[in-house]
């Protein structure tokens, strides 16, 4: 079998149909295995794509580029850079391992292992991942972002950072543009400002309001006066406004050192630190016992 290799040199072209397009200093082509070999300067390029890499293959046969020592992946305003890269010009699919880092005007992103569709603008990623923007850091160990629509999920061990907030979350759908978030499983919620806590398994949170509503009966947790208060509802909501406050209606429980309460609902203010307890609440304080139609306690 002949061997059909041929060595180019010197401001080289090839072309692959009407999209791909590839251009080096030198090309090592093997016609047998359809296999090129793009050295010094390399560029592979497609309706969706480039990419640059000192050193670049493309498998004809399977319509695959690739490098192996670095690269760098542009398309439109995103830029994508690893240390390994396989780009499917058939699926616009591009695959990267080892120092993946993503530069695009809306975030940036490190991770171990991403999947980008250069058609869609979908990203997902594998392995330790942060993702930063101007106003928030998320960690995470797997999930996907739409770039053109701004919309992301996440799995197990989320943390979203966002001053003065923190979530943690096993499942979380994040929309940016709308500054919506809704945690689905086990999740912990930190105001550092207002020192609470909502831990639960069903939320939602709103960004612009600094407000999360938890349902499925979470626990609120609130330091006040040096003491630690507990509280549970059927549905809690802490919102970080002008007012400070948190609820939480039906079936209210509060545990405090001092006081242990039972009411239909509940509002609580750290303005005025008064805790207004409504519909047939009675509040238990050391020996006392409380009743009315409402309750407050500050």
């Amino acid at each position: 079998k002949e061997e059909n290799v041929v060595d180019m040199y010197s401001r080289v072209r090839i072309t692959d149909g009407q999209n791909i397009t590839a251009t080096a200093d030198k090309l090592n082509y093997n016609g047998n295995e359809k296999m090129a070999k793009l050295i010094g300067k390399a560029k592979l390029t497609d309706s969706e794509m480039q990419i640059k890499s000192e050193t670049l293959y493309y498998d004809r046969a399977n319509s695959i580029g690739y490098y192996l020592n670095g690269g760098v992946l542009t398309t439109d305003a995103t830029v994508l850079t690893s240390k390994k890269a396989y780009y499917h010009t058939n699926t616009s699919e591009a695959f990267f391992n080892e120092k993946v880092h993503i530069d695009d005007p809306e975030y940036s992103l490190d991770s171990d292992t991403l999947m980008f569709n250069t058609q869609t603008k979908v990203s997902t990623f594998y392995g330790n991942t942060s993702i930063y923007n101007t106003e928030s850091t998320i960690l995470c160990n797997n999930g996907t972002y739409d770039t053109q629509r701004q919309i992301a999920t996440f799995g197990y061990g989320t943390t979203i950072l966002n001053e003065p907030q923190i979530l943690k979350a096993d499942s979380l759908y994040y929309e940016k543009q709308n500054g919506y978030g809704k945690a689905m499983r086990a999740f912990d919620w930190y105001d550092k400002e207002m020192k609470v806590s909502v831990i639960g398994t069903d939320a939602e949170y709103f960004e612009n309001e600094s407000k999360i509503i938890a349902i499925n009966r979470p626990l609120l947790v609130s330091e006040i006066d040096e003491d630690t208060l507990f509280l549970r509802g059927d549905t809690v909501i802490a919102i970080n406004d002008s007012t400070k406050r948190f609820q939480a209606f039906p079936n209210v429980r509060v545990f405090k050192t001092d006081l242990q309460a039972v009411a239909d609902s509940l509002y609580y203010s750290q303005n005025d630190s008064m805790m207004r307890l409504y519909e047939n609440p009675i509040l238990w304080n050391e020996e006392s016992e409380m009743k009315g139609d409402t309750v407050m306690v500050q």
